[in-house]
């Protein structure tokens, strides 16, 4: 018999969440788009691509996926403000 070996897969959450957010999708609820969400997938790849060409510890990179977010975030909110007036 073959044996599956069950490991887990590797912890994507906070990529996926900030690929969303970064590439359109609000966190207070909306959509979104399959152009933005790719083009920011491709932004983080970039910037984890160049985090490891200058010899930045990949632990760094989820901080700065988390200042991504918020960052984000604050402009959502900021607009969302801006709209109402």
């Amino acid at each position: 018999f073959n044996i599956i070996q069950a490991t887990p897969p590797p912890a994507l959450e906070l990529s996926v969440i900030t690929a969303s957010v970064v590439g359109g999708v609000s966190i207070l609820g909306g959509t979104g788009t399959v152009i933005g969400s790719t083009l920011a997938t491709l932004l983080l790849n970039f910037i984890r691509s160049a985090m490891i060409f200058i010899n930045v510890s990949p632990f760094w990179l989820k901080a700065v996926q988390g200042l991504l977010i918020l960052v984000t975030v604050l402009a959502d909110l900021i607009r969302r403000r801006r709209q109402r007036l």
